[in-house]
């Protein structure tokens, strides 16, 4: 009896050690994917560094192997930390010159012209003093040359407000260059390549004012959270990205397409539900089936099951009442 409670005890050792590396492998798993994108470049290296070291995790054969590992992630976090740091400060950097710019271009607009509004204030006064000089020549004369001089001046200011003007678009442009970088990688969800939901929902708003037919086009994983639970996070990751990828073939690169939560997409498509329904006819049957990823060197197939709903704008609705009718079959959808 004492012999097999001591092969029990070492077999619930054995279990607890094992669950312990699915949970660091997890874990660092989880790192990836809700790594703060400040930077797609930096974030991308970011989750190759981490599932290198999750792939070390898994192959360690001892407490040694694990506690190497330990300073390893740590100065990959640390390192992380210290770009995005000094990428936010670049950013604080560019901003503030840009707005230096901006300001130089709103001083060089608001002198401009000083020293032609002096001629023409000269001007006006040589006007005024002829209004009284009852020699009709020389209030001719002195006409003329006041329409001459005032002439050049308003040219000149024409010129030099045009060159502002033109510097202050470049400025303008340049920052919603840098603004639309920042927000376009903000908007994506690191994990599947489509736009977050929040900007998402975002672009329905603008979508439907267009005073054109609308429907949302829900594409759902049936069986993820079962496939994540057998299979674990990083795999079922790995065929969400893919599912996603065949959405983006069936729908074209120009379609917007969301993450609407952890296993369903949802498409915006420019027609009727009539022609939506067309469209989608055996969608979910192309949708379905297996998918090959790869883990560790190995190959594994995991079949995914697949759900097509589909919600059309009424225009009665507002947005909020249309993406929560979205929500709510989204909800019932198997």
């Amino acid at each position: 009896m004492s012999l097999f409670k001591h092969v029990s005890e070492l077999d619930r050792f054995e279990s607890i050690q094992k669950a312990s590396l699915a949970s660091y492998a997890a874990a660092l798993e989880c790192l990836a994917q809700h790594a703060v994108e400040v930077d797609a470049a930096f974030a991308e290296k970011h989750r190759e560094s981490l599932r290198a070291i999750r792939v070390h995790v898994m192959r360690a054969e001892g407490p040694e192997a694990l506690r190497e590992i330990q300073p390893v992630l740590e100065s990959e976090l640390r390192d992380y930390h210290d770009k995005c740091g000094l990428r936010i400060k670049g950013l604080r950097q560019e901003m503030a010159s840009a707005l230096v710019s901006l300001q130089e271009v709103m001083n060089s607009f608001c002198s401009s012209g000083r020293g032609e509004e002096v001629n023409l204030k000269n001007e006006l006064r040589t006007l005024e003093r002829l209004a009284s000089d009852e020699d009709v020549g020389a209030l001719r004369r002195g006409v003329q040359s006041a329409v001459v001089t005032i002439a050049e001046c308003v040219e000149q200011i024409k010129r030099e407000n045009e060159i502002v003007v033109a510097q202050f678009r470049d400025e303008i442009r340049t920052m919603q260059t840098r603004m639309e970088a920042v927000e376009a990688g903000a908007a994506i969800d690191g994990v599947a390549g489509a736009l977050k939901r929040g900007e998402f929902e975002n672009r329905v708003r603008r979508v439907i004012h267009l005073e054109e037919p609308v429907c949302l086009v829900i594409v759902k994983i049936g069986n993820y959270r079962d496939l994540r639970s057998r299979h674990g996070q990083f795999l079922a990751t790995e065929a969400l990205a893919g599912f996603c990828g065949r959405i983006r073939e069936e729908f074209g690169d120009a379609a917007d397409i969301g993450r609407w939560n952890d296993n369903a997409f949802v498409v915006i498509l420019a027609s009727n539900k009539q022609d939506a329904l067309k469209r989608t006819r055996d969608l979910g049957k192309r949708m379905a089936g297996a998918y090959v990823c790869v883990e560790d060197g190995h190959r594994h197939t995991l079949h995914l099951k697949a759900t097509i709903g589909i919600v059309d704008f009424d225009a009665s609705e507002d947005s909020s009442r249309f993406l929560a009718k979205a929500e709510g079959l989204c909800q019932t959808m198997v």
